[in-house]
């Protein structure tokens, strides 16, 4: 069995943490086989008395200051020692056979960069809220990334061959959130194995700094720094490798940046400013769906508030 190393990155989530550590102890596979490693961002709540009870079965990295995931990923990828790195959230929790089921795809597939399966939001009480999980192919190909038709998890479902992601490291550390998305330009060089099953839960309260974004402009703006970090990485990864986009990916990509700029044009009360972020938005799209996109982006921009509230009832109504 090749040797597992479990990253598990935190900070303040000492009242999640026990849980999510304690789901990677009760994973039915040769657990002696499997080092876990919690690095606490400065943590300022009780998470290293957490940490404490678990020791020595959990080896704690406590970093002096709070520098944000990246600097995180990096500290927890510098000290394990795996064939294979899984990577959870403090906040999450994993299925008993996670490991197992990734671990065996790494092994029937040698060629596999990474592998990934879905997780189904919860709120903070452990209800689910969200039970809708992507259609995928059983992989993606670099090719696929290329041309933007990969569709990635988030943190809790990431799993790294760590010959294949070591080239990627460090993560640059202006990427206090997001980094993730960072880890996801490793397949450029290998393809993406997708397990399409529920493997683990993935928390969505008032703290993390994913959820609610779109109402919060100090959120929104930490946001629109990580893409612009995202883009001038991967820009410097493709010339690197003599590669490029598709004009699709690219205009996919551009339309996120469109995007977050309207929404913070609003949230400033920069009228114009969001109207010119609209027109080059409704650009990066083409045919019938341009016209679908322009009616939805219509409304976001009249009326963000709104538009946020039709989102929660569809989304309410599509999960039942």
């Amino acid at each position: 069995m090749p040797r597992v190393s479990v990253l598990v990155n935190n900070h303040n989530y000492g009242r999640f943490l026990g849980q999510a550590l304690q789901s990677v102890l009760d994973q039915r596979c040769l657990i002696d086989e499997v080092e876990i490693i919690a690095v606490d961002d400065a943590s300022t709540d009780d998470s290293r008395e957490v940490l404490a009870r678990f020791a020595p079965r959990v080896r704690a990295v406590l970093l002096p200051e709070n520098r944000g995931q990246a600097a995180a990923f990096n500290a927890g990828f510098a000290a394990a020692t795996g064939d294979i790195f899984c990577l959870l959230d403090s906040d999450d929790w994993w299925e008993p056979t996670k490991l197992a089921r990734v671990v065996a795809r790494f092994d029937a597939e040698k060629d596999l960069g990474i592998v990934q399966h879905w997780c189904r939001e919860v709120g903070p009480d452990g209800r689910p809220v969200n039970a809708s999980s992507p259609s995928t192919p059983p992989r993606f190909s670099p090719e696929d990334f290329l041309r933007g038709a990969c569709v990635f998890t988030g943190t809790t479902g990431l799993s790294f061959r760590a010959s294949a992601l070591r080239s990627l490291l460090p993560v640059p550390e202006d990427l206090r959130i997001s980094a993730d998305s960072y880890l996801y330009f490793s397949a450029l060089d290998a393809p993406v194995g997708n397990i399409p099953e529920v493997l683990a839960w993935r928390r969505v309260h008032a703290d993390n700094r994913y959820a609610g974004r779109l109402r919060r402009p100090d959120r929104l703006r930490e946001y629109r720094r990580a893409l612009t970090v995202l883009d001038r990485e991967l820009t410097r990864l493709l010339a690197a490798k003599g590669l490029s986009l598709t004009d699709e990916a690219a205009r996919g990509r551009r339309a996120e940046e469109l995007f977050t700029d309207m929404f913070l044009a609003r949230h400033a009360g920069d009228w114009n400013h969001a109207k010119q972020c609209w027109g080059g938005l409704v650009r990066q799209y083409r045919g019938a769906r341009k016209l679908a996109k322009a009616a939805t982006l219509s409304l976001a921009l009249a009326s963000p508030e709104l538009y946020l509230e039709l989102q929660g009832v569809y989304a309410r109504l599509r999960n039942g």
